[in-house]
């Protein structure tokens, strides 16, 4: 069991909760078997009935994984891939050499089975230590499967993902074969979405981010709220859907036994039936500032990211605010110096799924789901307005999903995307969480109790509680007179960061323009060429390492996502691979450029903002 024990330990250090499943496990598998193989060393088979199905080569294993991974020289530099089965091991340890392209393995073992002989048999600690690879074993940690591919295939490098079979896997495990697809091009639709998001949204992220700055210095540390709500205290989650009009009635006998989160879109049809909510949240870079445009609504705590709509909260004017979310390393740095940090949870994509995220990390027990569709209930998209027509929906493709009631009700691809990730989630959760959902309406939530609203709230609103009181005894990031002069002598330096970046973005460019025409030229001078290479490498190394190029990065996003799918091209003439490379650079550096020049006098105005608040707030 020496064996055994070794790469058990390899799994605990990288995965805690794989081992524990795994050591819950009997270890003596009957229908796995090991035999000796022609060359001296072990194979691996499978009984089925009366039938014995190797999954390895009897005659020269390794020989065998070498001839196999030789198929893969053609994938792109830097390829991930989705590789059904893990074997005895052998493919995936050539598939991590330095010879193979590929750069991370994510794989599915469709049998535990399987793997725990393998733990039994093999000595794979190379493989299990290896920071390239993530595993998913079926009935072990497959549930979590959408996540652990996700956190290796995101906006950057979906278009180099790629799914691959050992051979006979393919054949003698059919369903979950299937299982595997559906998860690889879910993960391809997230990633192009994302991708896409990420390019629409880049101008204003970058925008909101830097006029986050005049309400983060007011903000409330957020990483203090955690633990402070009473556990028999149930957070009631209210998005915005459709049967939220036959269930708002009954928030008001949930007020002051409850504590209400709201999304932001949901907040003028509350206000009007007379519920103002304990908290709100605004997470989109880009919303409707209507949202905000209601007297009513000043002075509410609203849960903030760094890229929230800076227009949305410009139209309120008034509110207390509470950023537990950021986009940009630099206010990590920034929040950092103050002794508190963001949350950055894994939020799920909509302002409902950041909410219910946000209430399970504050310490809420008992979270009550009302108003979450995720369908288009009786053809209508939000409570208060009405049927949608024929034409709306045609903006949509539909799909078929289970309902709240055992029927089938239809969803846009966004609603599918929150219905998995509620049920991922409410998976992960619900040992120690009571989750209801009350939406009585709409799609599913797998894993959710179901339960009528006006009972969860008999059942679980018992005690009063003043949500209030929370929020208000929160100290703010910035306390002091002194750390809020350092906050603005940040920035100060940030600025200067910023204009000393420009300088040297507009070098990069004129040098990377003269590598271009230079290469271009019939006959050129080599040493000539590798000077300028070698002032191209410092000016980016200098930009690269500055506190602020991440930020400047993310407004780049098209041109980085061009560079990262150039550099993983293969060209055989060299020449035209040395045009290609600075071309891209050239086109880098030239957003990268853009974004200074829309940053710089945005910073300017953060700073005078800052300087006009300093009257009344001690001097800045």
């Amino acid at each position: 069991m020496a064996i055994y024990e070794d790469n058990m330990q390899v799994i605990q250090k990288h995965d805690v909760n794989l081992y524990r499943s795994l050591s819950e496990e009997n270890t003596n598998c009957d229908s796995i078997m090991i035999g000796d193989a022609l060359d001296g060393e072990k194979f691996i088979a499978k009984a089925e009935g009366e039938n014995i199905i190797s999954l390895t080569s009897m005659y020269h294993p390794q020989h065998a994984a070498e001839r196999y991974v030789e198929a893969f020289n053609h994938l792109p530099e830097s390829t991930t891939i989705l590789l059904f089965g893990f074997g005895d091991g052998q493919i995936v340890r050539r598939i991590l050499s330095e010879d193979c392209p590929i750069r991370q393995c994510i794989i599915y073992e469709p049998s535990k089975d399987i793997f725990l002989t393998v733990l039994r048999e093999y000595d794979v600690r190379d493989i299990l230590d290896s920071p390239n690879i993530s595993l998913i074993i079926q009935d072990l940690n497959d549930r979590n499967a959408d996540n652990i591919i996700q956190s290796r295939v995101n906006y950057m490098n979906w278009k180099t993902f790629a799914i691959i079979s050992l051979p006979v896997y393919n054949r003698i495990f059919p369903e979950q074969l299937q299982r595997s697809y559906e998860w690889y091009m879910n993960c391809l639709l997230s990633g192009k979405g994302s991708m896409q998001t990420v390019i629409d949204f880049a101008q204003s992220g970058l925008r909101n981010e830097i006029k986050a700055q005049r309400w983060l210095l007011n903000s409330y540390a957020v990483d203090e709220m955690v633990g402070r709500f009473p556990e028999d205290i149930p957070c009631i989650l209210v998005a915005n859907g459709p049967s939220l009009e036959k269930n708002v009635k009954y928030l008001h006998e949930a007020k002051g036994k409850s504590c209400i989160f709201a999304v932001d879109s949901a907040l003028k049809y509350l206000l009007d039936q007379g519920i103002r909510p304990d908290y709100t949240c605004t997470v989109d870079a880009e919303k409707s500032a209507i949202h905000f445009q209601d007297e009513r609504i000043k002075g509410l705590p609203v849960f903030l990211s760094t890229i929230s709509s800076a227009s949305m909260l410009e139209a309120l004017d008034v509110f207390e605010p509470l950023y537990f979310m950021n986009t940009a390393s630099y206010y990590d740095y920034l929040i950092s110096k103050t002794g508190h940090h963001f949350l950055n949870l894994d939020v799920g994509g909509s302002v409902a799924t950041v909410l219910f995220r946000l209430a399970i990390e504050l310490g809420f027990r008992t979270i009550i789901i009302i108003g979450q569709d995720l369908a288009f209930t009786n053809m209508e998209f939000h409570a208060g307005r009405g049927k949608a027509t024929e034409e709306d929906l045609m903006r949509y493709t539909l799909y078929e999903v289970e309902g709240y009631y055992g029927d089938k009700v239809w969803a846009s691809g966004d609603f599918r995307l929150y219905i998995d990730w509620y049920a991922r989630t409410i998976e992960q959760f619900s040992k120690n969480h009571t989750i209801i959902n009350a939406t009585e309406g709409g799609a599913k939530l797998a894993g959710a109790v179901q339960m009528p609203f006006q009972e969860a709230v008999m059942k679980y609103c018992t005690h009063e509680f003043d949500c209030d009181k929370v929020w208000q005894s929160l100290p703010r990031l910035w306390e002091t007179e002194d750390a809020r002069k350092e906050y603005y002598q940040d920035l100060k330096e940030g600025l200067r960061d910023l204009k000393n970046m420009k300088r040297l973005v507009d070098e990069a460019i004129m040098s990377s323009d003269r590598a271009l025409k230079l290469a271009q030229r019939a006959n050129y001078s080599e040493s000539e060429f590798a000077q300028i290479e070698r002032r191209i490498d410092h000016l980016l190394n200098e930009i690269e390492s500055m506190k602020l190029y991440e930020m400047m990065l993310e407004r780049a996003a098209e041109t980085n996502i061009n560079m990262a799918d150039g550099l993983d091209e293969k060209e055989e003439d060299s020449l035209k691979m040395r045009i290609h490379l600075y071309h891209m650079i050239h086109e880098h550096m030239k957003e990268i450029g853009l974004a200074l020049e829309e940053a710089i006098p945005m910073w300017e105005e953060s700073l005078r903002t800052l300087e006009k608040m300093a009257n009344g707030l001690g001097n800045l």
